[in-house]
């Protein structure tokens, strides 16, 4: 069964065509594409189409195509039945959906994949930061205890130095004295020996 259209091989007359389609499932294996438009023509379907799988089989599913809008959605509210089987609509909405939930979900994860690598590196920068700043802190600290060891060691030794310089001054001050006790024995030795100096 075919359908015949004037003129040319119209690709925008097919792609109208196909912009109101809809699907059936429980297909009989044994029924036939014009014996199911029979079947269609109270419901407005200009066309049907019963795919075959690999294998070159009738698949249990078929394609029925309206001219409008309104045919559609009229027709997928009705029942439709191929002589004593009952056939149902099969939600091509749902499948959207369902590949937009999973578009969805592998997006999140995609997201959710990125943030926790992103947060792996932002802990992993945190942490190097950390050790950075601990390492610094810690050169920092000794070379505070170096500087303040160096300026206890400094202060001490200007102690001691003090404290030398200030014994140098009282040996050389007890120095001074002794001379000048030696100085006035000798005076009194020199007037004990010469009597000449004597108030005679």
């Amino acid at each position: 069964m075919c359908r015949i259209t004037p003129g040319r091989f119209d690709s925008e007359v097919l792609e109208e065509r196909r912009k109101y389609k809809a699907a059936l499932r429980d297909i009989p294996k044994s029924a036939l594409e014009s014996t199911l438009l029979r079947q269609l023509r109270p419901l407005r379907v200009k066309a049907v189409f019963i795919p075959n799988n690999s294998n070159g089989n009738k698949r249990s599913i078929a394609f029925a195509y309206f001219e409008s809008e309104e045919d559609y959605h009229r027709a997928k509210n009705m029942s439709v039945f191929y002589y004593h089987n009952k056939l149902s609509w099969y939600e091509g909405q749902q499948t959207l959906q369902k590949k937009t939930s999973w578009y969805e979900t592998s997006q999140e994860k995609a997201e959710r994949h990125y943030e926790n690598k992103e947060q792996e590196s932002r802990r992993s920068i945190q942490s190097s930061n950390n050790q950075l700043y601990e390492k610094t802190r810690l050169q920092k600290l000794r070379s505070d205890k170096t500087e303040k060891g160096k300026q206890r060691e400094g202060g001490r030794k200007s102690k001691e130095h003090k404290v030398e310089a200030s014994i140098m001054q009282r040996i050389e001050e007890h120095q001074d004295m002794l001379q000048e006790i030696l100085r006035k024995l000798n005076s009194l030795d020199n007037r004990q020996v010469n009597p000449a100096y004597s108030s005679w």
